[in-house]
């Protein structure tokens, strides 16, 4: 499961080159700030622990509480404008 803060690497797949920030779970899914696109990602939970341990998706390390704050705004606003 991710954790708050956590930035993933996409390795392979449609998602490949991005790189997602956590930004919270609601179920079924678990939501992404994809950067650099600055898109909202909701994945399968079920599929997102699939890639991690399938090594599609790895974790790269936890963002500084200011970026995370920022990540998080932007994903709100996108949330808001159906991005």
């Amino acid at each position: 499961m991710p954790k708050s803060r956590e930035i993933y690497a996409i390795e392979t797949g449609s998602y490949a080159g991005e790189m997602w920030i956590y930004c919270g779970k609601k179920e079924p899914q678990y939501n992404f700030l994809s950067i650099p696109l600055m898109e909202n990602r909701s994945i399968d939970c079920k599929t997102f622990e699939d890639g991690i341990k399938s090594g599609v998706v790895n974790m790269v390390e936890r963002v500084p509480r200011y970026v995370y704050k920022v990540s998080k705004k932007q994903y709100k606003k996108n949330e808001k404008s159906n991005n």
